[in-house]
């Protein structure tokens, strides 16, 4: 199996490039932020990680073979499965990327105070996106006894 690394590289190096292009002086930017890619690994046809920026913190979706989404739309909204659901991701495309996939978690990421909370932050949504739903616990059937049942009080609404 491949490695994340290659993909996760030109990630960093594609919006390392964006924010020095064409984010600077703006003001959604979180200084206490640098570009990171977190957590990434096999999901699909892609790897799924999160990327951290100053002025984002995504869910991100690359490919392992850039031919497979060569004819996505920039902009269009595919939906991933996750054992805690489905998640709509808009594709993005990139001169030197090519094509990826992003669902937001927090922008801008101004409450962010550092790298490391971001980074926490990162890690968790990846832990939660993948756990395993709890059950939800039937409601409790309320018991109504029979001298109630025969007065007709099972109808009655609570007010």
């Amino acid at each position: 199996m491949s490695s994340p690394i290659p993909a996760t590289v030109r990630l960093e190096e594609a919006f390392r490039r964006i924010e020095s292009d064409r984010m600077q002086g703006m003001a959604l930017l979180n200084p206490a932020l640098r570009v990171e890619a977190v957590g990434f690994q096999a999901h699909g046809d892609g790897w799924l990680g999160v990327l951290i920026t100053p002025w984002f913190i995504n869910l991100v979706m690359l490919p392992r073979d850039a031919s497979q989404w060569g004819e996505l739309a920039p902009a269009r909204a595919t939906t991933e499965s996750f054992p805690l659901g489905e998640f709509e991701f808009l594709v993005g495309r990139d001169e030197t990327l090519g094509a990826y996939k992003s669902c937001t978690l927090f922008s801008p990421a101004l409450e962010f105070t550092d790298q490391e909370a971001a980074r926490n932050a990162a890690l968790a949504a990846l832990e939660v996106l993948y756990a395993q739903p709890i059950p939800a616990e039937p409601p409790a059937a309320e018991t109504v006894s029979r001298r109630a049942f025969l007065r007709g009080e099972f109808r009655r609404q609570p007010t």
